[in-house]
């Protein structure tokens, strides 16, 4: 998958099954705010994941097609929570802390998240 996404987007790809913001995915890649932005707004028109902004945060979650595209890669064992949306991956814990609405991802306190 890494040579038809490229390392970093196959990677940030995996990584957003459960939920995270641009500035989580910038700090665990070891890249800047708007490099992950870049990468995530490819993966978000190729239909890969879904980003909603919440506040000052941008959370970034993959899309049915997205898990697909993993599940044929890795097998059925993509490890994936309840769907929320009806398109989306998440674990169902809290992110971001003036989220409103139903219980989202993973709670987090994320300065750089940007785009």
């Amino acid at each position: 998958m890494g040579a038809l996404l490229g390392r970093t987007r196959a990677a940030i790809l995996e990584d957003v099954i459960t939920g995270r913001t641009t500035g989580e995915l910038a700090a665990r890649f070891g890249i800047s705010g708007a490099a992950a932005s870049q990468h995530t707004a490819v993966l978000r028109r190729a239909g890969l994941l879904l980003s909603v902004r919440r506040s000052k945060y941008v959370l970034h979650t993959i899309t049915q097609v997205g898990i697909a595209l993993l599940e044929a890669r890795l097998g059925p064992s993509v490890q994936r929570g309840p769907p929320e949306a009806g398109n989306v991956a998440s674990s169902g814990q809290g992110r971001c802390p003036s989220r409103a609405g139903p219980p989202a991802r993973r709670a987090t306190t994320d300065p750089e998240a940007t785009a």
